[in-house]
């Protein structure tokens, strides 16, 4: 690894280390304490935690790798990222490229700096479900073996300088076999002689590999089903749904399947009916069919009903928002819709922002395209009270903003208005999850830290 890497790291290390001390932890404690799990729900507000400081090298020496993104143009960097030094996952640890120029090379350390996986990995990420949510327990770590050419058998690639673990390849990446082994966060081992190279998901305590289920401990607990939120699908005659400690909740002789839920909730179809959401007790989540079923999000439901209207509505039957095209998710609990262009914003509280530029992935909503005039949308008041056009995304809710006065950046809090990082630094950036600003000889590193409320539950 580059010395700037080491420095950077032992600054975030240290720092969470001495913040461990101030709460009265002593070593033993500490290492001895699991990562949390994935942060839930929907996101209200963001402050940013300063992790430490480091001194910017000369443009000349800097690297991708020694940036973890290399910096020109700073609104393009946002857009087209190289693989980071060092990642923040979810759960709150930090995936680290221990450099080099091989293929595993890449550890995992948790907050307080203890070295969790060596860097001997391919690729390290979160471990979900068909679902698409992260259960916060496990993770899938990818290690190569030899390269290939052939499709069919790559496990791990390199796609436009990131190396990739399933998937598909594209015609020019660099593809490599290889294999996946499973961390457990909470006991913070291998789960043993436990490995893959096909399809795998998490379910709680359980990991699916292929349709065999497996326990902590790498022993197979059960066979032919697939992984939702909280529960697993057996699809027999009749289909049959079970809990996290495989305890059978209800059969059906109608179809179901998995849905993106983030309350665990799934479809259940009729030919003659369509779809209709349903808990793993076979209970009606809303009332009424639909045509499809997109997700769920923090109680949030996307569908189409059985008229071709795209609907977004809360479980306990508020229509939040209607459209005669598929409505996008931004992130749980803000979407939009496009009417031949004219975009509404659409916030989980009802709040709408009809007659809108597209909205952005960090939520910044605007009027204009650019100019003095233009204004962004201040998400909690629902005001268009910033005087900002486009900004470029630094995570869900931060947007990075330049100065024409005294030509430098700064760092705005979209849900409130307020400004987090003054118009002091040169160039401010998002790498890994980490937001990296630089002020002449020095760049300061913060980590965003999200206030979040459960969301929204049928009565």
């Amino acid at each position: 690894m580059k010395k700037r890497i080491w420095v950077l790291f032992a600054l975030v290390m240290c720092l969470a280390l001495e913040g461990a001390a101030a709460d009265g932890l002593n070593d033993s404690q500490s290492s001895l304490a699991a990562p949390k799990g994935g942060e839930t729900g929907i996101i209200v507000g963001v402050t940013l935690e300063q992790l430490g400081e480091y001194p910017v090298l000369s443009e000349e020496n800097e690297t991708p790798e020694d940036w973890g993104t290399q910096v020109k143009d700073v609104i393009k960097s946002m857009m087209h990222t190289q693989t980071p030094a060092i990642r923040l996952l979810q759960n709150g640890c930090y995936v680290v490229n221990g450099g080099g120029d091989g293929v595993n090379r890449v550890g995992l350390f948790d907050d307080t700096g203890t070295p969790l996986i060596p860097f001997e990995a391919a690729v390290i990420r979160e471990l979900g479900n068909h679902s698409g949510e992260d259960t916060g327990r496990y993770l899938a770590v990818y290690y190569a073996t030899k390269q290939t050419t052939d499709r069919n058998k790559a496990l791990i690639y390199l796609s436009d300088g990131s190396w990739i673990g399933g998937n598909v390849p594209g015609d020019n990446d660099v593809m490599y076999e290889g294999y996946v082994r499973f961390y457990d966060l909470q006991r913070r081992r291998f789960v043993p002689e436990l490995e893959s190279t096909g399809n795998h998901s998490s379910c709680g305590s359980l990991l699916v590999v292929g349709k065999k289920v497996y326990d902590a401990d790498g022993k197979q607990v059960a066979d032919k089903l697939t992984a939702g939120n909280g529960y697993l699908i057996r699809n027999t005659s009749p289909k049959e749904v079970y809990d996290e400690a495989l305890t059978l909740r209800f059969t059906s002789d109608l179809q179901l399947s998995v849905l993106t839920s983030t309350s665990g909730y799934l479809k259940q179809y009729d030919p003659g009916k369509g779809y209709r959401v349903i808990d793993m007790d076979g209970s009606p989540v809303v009332e009424g069919w639909f045509k499809s079923v997109t997700e769920e999000k923090y109680g949030i439901l996307s569908a189409q009903r059985a008229d071709g209207a795209y609907v977004l509505q809360t479980v306990d039957g508020r229509v939040l928002a209607e459209s005669r095209k598929p409505i996008t998710c931004l992130s749980g609990g803000y979407y939009y819709t496009d009417d031949d262009g004219s975009f509404t914003f659409v916030k989980y509280d009802g709040m709408t922002v009809p007659g809108m530029r597209r909205p952005q992935g960090n939520l910044q909503v605007y009027d204009q395209e650019s100019g003095s005039d233009a204004r962004t949308l201040v998400l909690n008041t629902g005001e268009m009270a910033l005087p900002f056009g486009r900004g470029w995304d630094l995570g869900i809710g931060l947007m990075g903003a330049y100065s024409p006065d005294n030509h430098k950046m700064g760092v705005i809090d979209l849900f409130t208005g307020e400004q987090l990082l003054p118009f002091e630094y040169d160039k401010i950036r998002l790498s890994g999850g980490l937001i990296y600003a630089a002020a002449g000889e020095t760049q300061s590193v913060f980590r965003p830290r999200y206030r979040r409320q459960a969301g929204l539950s049928p009565d």
